[in-house]
């Protein structure tokens, strides 16, 4: 029924036999590898392609090199795509909707930028050559201003936009045939992979930062062994697929790079910025944007900076408000280890900041207690030790109720004080009851909060997850050490003990203990509330001078710039304080400064 011609002999010829064509499957010459080697049709998905997925095949993608010529005129069809916009113009559209479905505390009073404000001015700011220069206090320089746009030249219709951007539950989107669990499982090495795409998006330059953003400083700013870095799990493995994450990191690297300065950071942080999404079309576009803004948070924060991190932060809020809400955000990814850790790192970020003891949390506690310790987050063995938070996040979330407390209790005495002071007429008999109400509230708190911060234990599904007892270890030590951080703030801010006085000093002391314990290990880069905490401690010349030493120690070999803005509000609160006999408030000193610190 079927012959083998031979097309070269003149019989063939002859009879015409190449006006005979045989229909031909027609395959991708752009597909991987392995479908162009097994002769099938690839649907060319990124990283991985559906028959590979399905197969367990290695899905492997030639790497081609293009001309200047080539690369210039893709970049330039890239700019002119209408869909390519940085997101946080997108975030403007959507401005206000941090409050939907009562996700954020309606409590918070922060005074909000208007209309006609921009978030940041649009000339960059350039950041010092070298993170080690003096600070001077209300002069915070940032590292990236140009981030954001005037909302002034904003003209697009807002009602438009939002429909465009409000999310459909489910999606049609790839997220829902492939878990992100699936997509980022199984972390390896990216540079080292002849695969790899990286050098189609970034010049030798870019290579180089890249690789040591998950060389070196991947490592440098996480607690947790490399099994369950996210930052390399989630951030680095979503950079094969996204050019904005991809340059966003070697930015990250370049920030801490010898051979790197300020334009070269910001370089790449341009380039981020224009390959961002302009549309949130579907779900995996708000986990991308949400992405995008928390690596710019944790090079902002890294590089000392005082206010730019903190508008970032702010768009967050306002892109999971529009979303629907943490809790909304985590069920629709159906509680992935890599949705955890963006939330994590979310939470981690509003309980660490200035604002907090001012404002209280931008999230309600409860929507964070129900994504981390409900029995749907019971999968803590598979998400493992979490980067910035280690197995401290129970303690975390307690100092940040104490926080909040803290918050209330600060703003009623504010008013009692007032109108004590006020010189009006005092009826004495209400004065007196609501005096003597407000300070039973206060030591009714102090109580409540007391006996939490006693009884708070680590999650033993992540302890177990640590290979070695030596490790477990240096993990319970870092959390006790936030036992006593804890303690120290209930006895300062609720108490009003003086740094001075007995239960301060010896909590001060059992810190110190732990802190030199730990000083050598990579669980310094978890210090900076304690250390903060115990600085404000130190009433003598030898505490001091003790202390003073560890942050050197530390600072030697964590060149991380919050780690300097925390020791300027220590050495301040040393001058205002000068024999521990005051109960300074640090978040007063912030505010003289100006400044909104980050302590992660």
């Amino acid at each position: 029924m079927f012959a083998t011609l031979d097309l070269n002999s003149k019989s063939s010829r002859a009879e015409g036999v190449s006006k005979v064509e045989k229909p031909t499957k027609r395959r991708s010459k752009t597909g991987c590898l392995t479908c162009r080697k097994r002769k099938k049709k690839c649907d060319e998905a990124r990283p991985v392609c559906v028959f590979c997925q399905k197969r367990g095949l290695s899905c492997e993608w030639e790497i081609k090199h293009y001309g200047l010529v080539e690369i210039k005129v893709k970049n330039e069809a890239r700019m002119e795509d209408p869909r390519v916009m940085n997101p946080t113009d997108l975030i403007q559209l959507i401005q206000g909707q941090g409050g939907r479905l009562n996700e954020f505390d309606p409590g918070y009073n922060e005074k909000k930028p208007s209309d006609t404000e921009p978030y940041l001015r649009e000339e960059i700011i350039e950041i010092p050559r070298n993170i080690e220069h003096d600070y001077t206090p209300g002069n915070a320089q940032s590292l990236t201003s140009f981030l954001e746009d005037e909302l002034t030249d904003k003209t697009d219709n807002l009602d438009s936009q939002l429909a465009l951007s409000r999310v459909q539950s489910p999606l049609p989107d790839f997220l829902n045939e492939f878990t992100l669990n699936e997509i980022f499982s199984n972390y390896t090495p990216m540079l080292v992979q002849p695969s790899s795409s990286f050098n189609l998006f970034l010049d030798d330059k870019g290579l180089v930062y890249l690789n040591y953003f998950e060389s070196n400083v991947a490592n440098l700013l996480s607690v947790s062994p490399r099994s369950s870095n996210y930052f390399l799990k989630t951030f680095f493995t979503l950079a094969v697929s996204n050019e904005s994450i991809l340059n966003a990191l070697a930015a990250w690297g370049a920030l801490f790079h010898s051979d790197a300065n300020h334009e070269i950071v910001n370089k790449y942080l341009q380039r981020s910025k224009d390959y961002a999404n302009k549309s949130l079309l579907n779900k995996y576009d708000y986990f991308v944007t949400l992405a995008y803004y928390l690596i710019n948070i944790g090079i902002q924060v890294c590089s000392g900076d005082t206010k730019n991190w903190h508008t970032i932060f702010n768009k967050c809020c306002d892109l999971l408000g529009a979303y629907g809400g943490v809790r909304k955000f985590i069920k629709d990814f159906n509680y992935s280890n890599d949705c955890k850790f963006l939330l994590a790192n979310f939470q981690f970020h509003d309980v660490m900041s200035s604002e907090t003891l001012t404002n209280g949390t931008r999230c309600l506690l409860s929507n964070y207690n129900d994504i981390f310790q409900t029995k749907n987050s019971s999968g803590d063995e598979e998400y493992g030790i979490d980067p910035y938070q280690g197995c401290i996040q129970p303690i975390v979330l307690l100092l940040g109720e104490i926080m909040n407390c803290y918050a209330k209790v600060k703003s009623a005495t504010t008013e009692l004080n007032k109108e004590l002071n006020s010189g009006e007429a005092k009826n004495i008999v209400q004065i007196h009851s609501r005096r003597l109400n407000h300070y039973e509230v206060i030591d009714q708190f102090h109580y409540e909060l007391a006996n939490k911060v006693r009884y708070c234990e680590p999650l033993k599904s992540q302890l177990d997850q640590l290979p070695t007892e030596e490790e477990k270890e240096k993990h319970l030590k870092l959390f006790e050490l936030y036992r006593i951080t804890s303690k120290m703030y209930l006895a300062l801010y609720f108490k009003q003990l003086q740094p001075n006085s007995s239960e301060v000093q010896n909590l001060l002391l059992s810190s110190l203990k732990i802190i030199d314990e730990l000083i050598e290990t990579y669980m310094k880069g978890a210090f900076n509330m304690s250390l903060l905490i115990c600085g404000i401690s130190c009433c003598n010349e030898y505490d001091r001078m003790i202390l003073d030493k560890k942050f050197q120690k530390i600072y030697s070999s964590y060149k991380v710039g919050n780690v300097k803005r925390i020791w300027h509000i220590v050495k301040e609160s040393w001058r205002r304080n000068a024999t521990g006999g005051v109960c300074i408030d640090w978040i007063d000193i912030c505010n003289d400064f100006g400044w909104k610190l980050s302590l992660c």
